[in-house]
């Protein structure tokens, strides 16, 4: 694995898992939206900010399962688009899988590579699911007809480049700082 995670024991990865999933799950409930102006249901949001955090503070599976958790949480709330979790979970499945290579390619600023392999998956993952998915009448889908998705294929690209981006960006740096506060009270 990569040096710099914390290592836990089983019992404090559930401890982990147990804590920071009700943070991605409040967040993602009642965090603030800020609709993506060009495509306005589309929104900015929190809430993959605390899976992302797992991954560079305890690693892929506690990440993994903060998402699982949260994922089944927001099934069991009600919305419009029945499918509308699994478009979220596609999409924070691809960037976890991206930013965890990503860390294990040696350079010196290790969120580098990390970013970028995410935001490549991301896009590429997100685009091929969209394409299937979105076609489809609801609840599963926005009954989008497949012209009328590629003509707006690039918006969909610049939002999923900006949320993941401001999203591994902030629990990059928030993880460094934690690490750093574990080093320092030692």
């Amino acid at each position: 694995m990569y040096p710099e995670r914390v290592k836990l024991r089983t019992s404090q990865e559930i401890a982990a898992i147990a804590l920071l999933s009700p943070l991605a799950f409040v967040l993602s409930a009642y965090g603030p939206r800020i609709p993506f102006p060009p495509l306005p249901y589309l929104l900015f949001e929190l809430w993959e900010i605390p899976v992302y955090f797992a991954l560079y503070l305890f690693g892929f599976r506690v990440a993994f399962f903060v998402e699982l958790v949260n994922y089944v949480a927001t099934q069991l709330r009600p919305s419009t688009i029945l499918f509308g979790p699994v478009y979220s979970l596609n999409a924070v499945l691809w960037t976890l899988i991206g930013a965890y290579f990503g860390l294990k390619i040696p350079f010196k600023a290790r969120i580098v590579p990390s970013l970028l392999l995410a935001l490549l998956l991301r896009i590429a993952g997100t685009t091929a699911f969209n394409y299937v998915f979105i076609q489809l009448p609801a609840p599963f889908g926005f009954s989008f007809p497949a012209q009328a998705f590629l003509a707006v294929l690039y918006l969909y690209v610049v939002f999923n480049a900006i949320l993941g981006g401001y999203s591994i960006v902030l629990a990059f740096y928030l993880a460094q700082a934690v690490k750093l506060r574990l080093k320092e009270s030692r």
